[in-house]
């Protein structure tokens, strides 16, 4: 397949991603918006305390399988020859999957009542939310797994399907009649475990349409070696799940610390918009990545920097809008979900610099684990992870929130830089300077010079003006860039 149409086919992948995206901010913000107006913003503070325990666990069961399927997949799926290889590989992910997800999951049940003491003791209804919450484990298993598979083939649409549709229009559904039945904090947890359940059934269904399951379902294929399949898969579900505590040691250890479970909703929310950014590197992420493992696994290294740089460019010039309206409207956007959130929310600016470098330069990352170089994505999320907690030690008691939001920026930003260089050495990817630099100077340009005007301080419509106009200003410019680009001067994609 020549660059042209494997760009051409990531370009319909980000299209399909796109939708993702906007699923997922219904699925994110908005459910969580739903969720705060029924429930109240104290059960929501205990809710993102299972919340994000169920994260890093799942960082831990699922995401390395995932990512060892889409891999492993992409390098197996398209030759005939291969496809006792293929099945042998995914056979023995879901298997391995659902095992570990099952084992964490009723280890969390048992152990539940132990964190509830630890957290919260006065609130004995978060142990029953984290022990209904344990069993989305193996679920969501199922869910990622069966989406997953078809991504070798750059399908990307069934995502936008099952987890970005029915999951949260049958979360939202049951949350409301849970609400309505009288439940409380424990509705919103049970709801999320029937959401999974009902997300679970979807997916393997539209999987069965896109691939044959029944020979992974029966093992009735002739078995093949699968070289490499462990050694990256756990090492990746370690780095996951270490990611996965980097990016909610700050909402566990203000809990930890005794911040009350309003304040912690306060903070959680906020940081929720925030990580939204990350959706747009997400876009193009999952339709570049089995494009990533298939180009370094053929010796590409090459055309794997052209796209490399075209896509990074795609990436940063829509994510400096995302970054500049989370910023602009950021009290606005907590009011949302409580009237009572008047506090000016300046921690979500701190927080902003994890999504900033995740838009500019978060596919180094990807390269790296799409490479099969997932120790060293270990090695860096066990250095970030000791440095994340040591700040948030000296940080919390000191400055409460924005310590919190300084270790957690602090942290992200030497995992960014250590992905960078790693990418260069270990896959031969070089940072697309002269893109990322144009679209920084332009969005700099566009968007910064109204944080130091009283405007920021202005009625909403005055705001929604501004920001509006700013956009307007900003597509006129992205416009003039993109008929710059690589099609009309390669140079704009040059790379140092």
């Amino acid at each position: 397949m020549s660059e042209a149409a494997i760009t051409r086919k990531i370009a319909r992948g980000a299209a399909v991603n796109f939708l993702g995206m906007l699923s997922k901010i219904i699925g994110g913000p908005v459910l969580f918006l739903l969720l705060t107006r029924l429930y109240g913003k104290v059960a929501i503070g205990l809710f993102f305390i299972a919340y994000n325990l169920i994260e890093i666990l799942g960082g831990l069961a699922i995401s390395g399988f995932i990512d060892a399927a889409i891999m492993f997949a992409s390098r197996h799926i398209h030759e005939n020859h291969d496809l006792d290889t293929f099945r042998s590989y995914m056979r023995r992910i879901i298997v391995a999957t659902l095992l570990i997800s099952l084992a964490l999951a009723l280890g969390l049940f048992f152990f539940a009542p132990v964190l509830n003491r630890f957290y919260y003791s006065d609130h004995p209804e978060l142990a029953r939310i984290l022990q209904v919450m344990a069993f989305i484990l193996p679920l969501e298993a199922v869910s990622r797994l069966s989406v997953a598979i078809p991504k070798a083939h750059l399908i990307m649409g069934l995502e936008v399907i099952t987890i970005g549709v029915v999951f949260p229009v049958a979360t939202a559904s049951l949350a409301i009649l849970l609400w309505y039945l009288g439940f409380s904090a424990f509705g919103v947890g049970l709801s999320f475990m029937i959401g999974w359940s009902l997300t679970a059934i979807a997916s393997l269904f539209v999987l069965s349409r896109v691939v044959d399951v029944r020979p992974l379902l029966s093992g009735r294929f002739r078995r093949a070696p699968t070289p490499g399949l462990f050694a990256f898969a756990v090492a990746q579900n370690l780095n996951m799940a270490l990611n996965r505590f980097i990016s909610s040691m700050d909402v566990l250890m203000l809990a930890g610390f005794g911040v009350q479970p309003d304040r912690i909703a306060f903070y959680s929310l906020g940081a929720q918009i925030v990580r939204n950014v990350r959706q747009v590197k997400l876009i193009f992420s999952g339709s570049y990545g089995p494009v990533i493992a298939r180009h370094y696994h053929e010796g590409r290294i090459l055309e794997l920097n052209s796209t490399f740089a075209r896509v990074c460019g795609w990436s940063l010039s829509l994510g400096i809008p995302a970054l500049f309206a989370v910023a602009w409207f950021r009290q606005d956007l907590l009011q949302l979900f409580d009237s009572t959130f008047t506090t000016r929310p300046d921690f979500m600016l701190i927080l902003l610099v994890n999504p900033f470098f995740s838009v500019a330069t978060g596919l180094t990352g990807n390269a790296i684990v799409m490479a099969g170089f997932s120790n060293w994505n270990l090695l860096n999320s066990l250095t970030v992870g000791i440095l994340n907690f040591i700040l948030i030690l000296i940080l919390i008691p000191r400055w409460g929130l924005y310590g919190a939001a300084i270790a957690t920026a602090v942290a992200g930003t030497v995992v960014s830089i250590m992905q960078i260089l790693e990418a260069r050495l270990l896959v031969g990817l070089k940072l697309p300077v002269q893109v990322l630099s144009r679209w920084m100077v332009a969005g700099t340009i566009v968007f910064l010079w109204p944080f130091f005007l009283p405007a920021v301080q202005a009625p909403i419509v005055v705001k929604l003006a501004t920001g509006l106009g700013l956009m307007f200003v900003y597509g006129g410019i992205y416009t003039v860039l993109r008929r710059m680009g690589p099609d009309n001067k390669e140079a704009l994609h040059g790379s140092t």
